[in-house]
């Protein structure tokens, strides 16, 4: 082989070799890429299975939930356990959809060491005006400015921010409070937010049609007091729990005399405006003591819980007073007499089962009802009260 010859094949041998080390250096740097790729693929992925996990968890914890305080309870505790705030807080509505005070903390305000909260007035203001729009408000602790701004996830902060959460859409729901914690929010937990609010307010909205159903089938239609279902289940829950606590209580049965000839002589309607009437007084003079209901067609029931034999007595005779002093007109300007006849029974010396309390107080009713005149007698020494307007009988 010539000199020149040579010089041809090893010139053709570098550029061979060369191109060589350039496919396996672009070979190299597109490996590079796929793994690059690749590890952002699955931390992506990873990304997506936690904010799916933390999903499934609060629509787990939510699902069996029926009423309003237990789906904040979960939800509150949701976001210090799960996603690593301080403090969670719900702010309930009030009839306007206002938020008007703090309902449920998690943790709780009294648990030693509880994490300090922003000033009562401060927050107040804050809630309210979440409240009103449908952007979550977000405060920076460390900010000069102290006026809440509307949320921007592109750039949230991972720490030192206070957050309000409306909660609800043409119905208001509530505002969720939210300070963050230790643990900072990266982008993956700032777009789980929307989705996270989204699960809470329907929880929300059907605890509350629940809650609204379930009040709709404890009440009676014409006076708006608990119905018969109602009071059995609350007497039967009082006996158990008044059992374990050794503590009294008093029940009374009512029963409007001669209601049925009063209803044909004066018209259904008439009839539930009286019925409504003593409704209204027997709510108003238990506020607060006692739960009321109405037992039957013109039967009345009024429970009172913590109290003995001689209170439940000083009601009803309390309860006589106005009925003595009341005139009912029917529609035509007539005053009608309303004539009452009662029976009284208390826990535990008159029984201690829910069964033996309502029959004794019903056959005390009933006896009343058979003697006449209608006085107030029996252990407790009343004295006779007639009117010409109404009367008032009991038999305890």
């Amino acid at each position: 082989m010539t000199t020149p010859e040579f010089t041809a094949v090893t010139a053709a041998g570098g550029t061979a070799l060369i191109l060589l080390l350039l496919f396996a250096l672009l070979a190299v740097v597109k490996a590079r890429r796929a793994r690059l790729e690749m590890q952002a693929k699955i931390d992506e992925l990873a990304c997506r299975a936690e904010q799916l996990r933390l999903l499934n968890r609060l629509t787990f914890l939510l699902a069996q939930k029926t009423k309003r305080r237990s789906v904040v309870r979960a939800a509150t505790e949701f976001f210090v356990r799960y996603m690593g705030s301080d403090r969670a807080v719900f702010w309930r509505p009030d009839s306007e959809g206002e938020p008007e005070a703090p309902w449920l903390s998690f943790p709780k305000d009294d648990r030693p060491g509880a994490p300090a909260l922003l000033p009562e007035a401060h927050r107040i203001i804050l809630a309210r005006a979440a409240g009103r729009g449908t952007v979550p408000l977000i405060l920076l602790n460390d900010s000069r400015d102290q006026r809440p701004q509307p949320l921007n996830i592109e750039d949230a902060p991972a720490k030192g921010f206070t957050l309000y959460l409306p909660l609800g859409g043409s119905q208001r729901e509530g505002v969720l409070e939210i300070y963050s914690g230790p643990e900072p929010w990266g982008p993956d937990r700032w777009e789980l937010l929307a989705q996270l609010t989204l699960e809470i307010t329907g929880a929300l909205q059907r605890a509350r049609r629940y809650e609204e159903m379930r009040e709709q089938a404890d009440l009676d239609f014409v006076t708006g007091l608990f119905n018969h279902r109602y009071m059995q289940v609350c007497l039967q829950r009082l006996v158990s729990a008044e059992a374990a606590r050794e503590r009294p209580f008093a029940m009374l049965l009512m029963d409007v005399d001669n209601f049925k000839a009063f209803n044909d002589t004066y018209g259904h309607f008439v009839g539930d405006r009286v019925l409504q009437h003593i409704a209204n007084q027997l709510k108003l003079m238990a506020d607060g003591e006692g739960i009321v209901g109405r037992f039957g067609g013109d039967e009345f029931i009024v429970v009172l819980p913590g109290h003995s034999g001689e209170e439940a007595h000083a009601f009803a005779q309390a309860f006589q007073d106005w009925l003595t002093n009341y005139a009912f007109k029917t529609p035509t300007g007539q005053s009608v007499p309303i004539i009452v006849s009662l029976g009284l029974a208390a826990f535990p010396e008159d029984g201690q089962q829910r069964q033996e309390l309502l029959a004794l107080a019903d056959a005390r009713l009933y006896q009343k009802k058979r003697s006449r005149p209608h006085a107030m007698d029996g252990d407790h020494r009343g004295r006779e009260r007639n009117s010409e307007l109404g009367m008032f009988g009991l038999l305890y």
